[in-house]
C-alpha cells in the first residue's frame, strides 16, 4: 500500500486508506493478468513518426482562425482538429503544467476515483480520494488499468478550478445552454481528467449528439479517431464490440491498432492516430468514435458541447433516440434561436 503524502487527521488517513483498501478489491481497476506494468515504455508509446509530427490531423492555430473559419472549415464539416494555444493565456498553463504543479496547489482537493453501489437507497455513492493520495496509489498500482479520474462534480472543493480556464473561443455556443429545459436534458458537461500510464478510455461516442473538446495542460495522451458509424460490422471492424470496450484501455493499442495497420484497414477505414502534448486542445466531431490512452501523468479539462452548425448532421438521430425531448426543444430553438436552421 502507497504511503500517503498531505496533513490529514488521523480520522482522515483511516478513512483514506479504507478506500484505498476497497480500490483494491475492485477487480476491473485492480487486475494484472497481462501484467503490462512489466512492459517496456516503448510498448504503448506512439510511434516515432506519430510522436514527430504529431499525425495526420490538422494542426491549427486559434490566433490564426476565426469563429466563422473554424465553423466553416471543421464544424459543419465534422472534421477533427488538433488546436494550438486556446489555453495559453488560461491559470491552468501555469498550475497544471506539471504534476508537481498541480499538486501544489489541489494536492490535497478530494476527486472521485470511482461510484459504488449502495443498496440502501439505490444509487452510486461517490468515492473520493485526495489527488495526491490518488496519484501516489495510482503511479504504485501494478493493475493493467489503473483508476482513472472522470471528475464531473466541478462544485464543492473543486469550485476554484473553475476559474483555472474557459472554454475556447470556438466552442462557447453551445445549444443545450438555451434554456434551463434543454441544459436539464444533458446536465452533466464538463469534465477535470486525471490519468497516469495505462489509463485511458476504450472506443465510443460521446453522449447526446455532442461534440467535445479536450485541452491537454501536462503530460500526452494517445488518441485514435474512426469516422461515424453504427452498424454491428463497423463496430467489430474497429474493435469496439461490447467484449473489447469492458477490457483495459491499453489492450485495444496492443492488439488491434497493429492489425488495423498491417491489414490496411486503418486507411480504407479513415482512421486518424495523433498525439495531443501540453497546450494543445483536440476538437472530437459528433458521432466520431474515439480512444484514448495516457502516456505518463496527465492533466485535462474537456466540454461536451452541442454546435449549432453540426445540428444537422444530429437531428435525425436526435429526434430517432429521444422523441418526447426532441419536439420541446425544436420549438424552444425557434422561439429562442431562431436563426439556427
Amino acid at each position: 500500500m502507497p504511503v500517503m503524502g498531505g496533513v490529514h487527521t488521523r480520522a482522515q488517513s483511516l478513512r483514506f486508506h479504507q478506500t484505498l483498501e476497497e480500490l483494491e478489491c475492485i477487480r476491473e481497476h485492480s487486475h494484472c493478468d497481462r501484467n503490462l506494468a512489466a512492459l517496456p515504455s516503448a510498448a504503448l508509446a506512439p510511434s516515432q513518426e506519430v510522436l514527430v509530427s504529431g499525425g495526420a490531423i490538422p494542426r491549427i492555430d486559434v490566433e490564426q482562425l476565426t469563429v466563422e473559419e473554424f465553423s466553416t472549415t471543421f464544424g459543419r464539416t465534422r472534421a477533427p482538429a488538433m488546436l494550438l494555444n486556446a489555453g495559453r493565456s488560461w491559470r491552468a498553463s501555469s498550475r497544471w503544467s506539471s504534476q508537481e504543479e498541480f499538486l501544489k496547489h489541489y494536492g490535497d482537493v478530494p476527486f472521485k476515483v470511482t461510484e459504488k453501489a449502495d443498496h440502501g437507497c439505490g444509487q452510486s455513492l461517490r468515492v473520493e480520494l485526495p489527488l495526491r493520495t490518488y496519484v501516489e496509489y495510482a503511479q504504485n498500482s501494478g493493475a493493467d488499468s489503473p483508476f482513472y479520474i472522470f471528475e464531473r462534480d466541478l462544485d464543492g472543493p473543486r469550485k476554484p478550478l473553475l476559474e483555472d480556464f474557459e472554454p475556447p473561443k470556438y466552442f462557447r455556443d453551445d445549444l443545450y445552454n438555451t434554456s434551463e429545459y434543454t441544459r436539464a436534458f444533458m446536465p452533466t458537461f464538463r469534465y477535470y481528467v486525471v490519468g497516469v500510464e495505462r489509463t485511458g478510455s476504450n472506443l465510443h461516442v460521446d453522449p447526446c449528439c455532442t461534440s467535445a473538446w479536450n485541452t491537454l495542460l501536462c503530460g500526452l495522451k494517445r488518441w485514435v479517431l474512426f469516422p461515424p458509424g453504427s452498424s454491428e460490422e463497423y463496430k467489430s471492424c474497429i474493435g469496439a464490440s461490447p467484449t473489447s470496450t469492458a477490457q483495459p484501455p491499453a489492450y485495444w493499442w496492443l492488439e488491434v491498432l497493429p492489425k488495423l495497420y498491417k491489414t490496411g484497414e486503418a486507411d480504407r477505414l479513415g482512421m486518424i492516430e495523433c498525439v495531443q502534448r501540453p497546450g494543445e486542445t483536440i476538437y472530437v466531431p459528433c458521432g466520431w468514435w474515439h480512444a484514448v490512452l495516457n502516456i505518463g501523468f496527465t492533466a485535462a479539462v474537456t466540454q461536451n458541447v452541442l454546435l449549432p452548425e453540426t445540428l444537422p448532421h444530429v437531428w435525425p438521430d436526435l429526434a430517432a433516440d429521444w422523441p418526447d425531448f426532441a419536439p420541446q426543444f425544436a420549438c424552444i430553438l425557434r422561439r429562442l434561436r431562431p436563426e439556427i436552421e
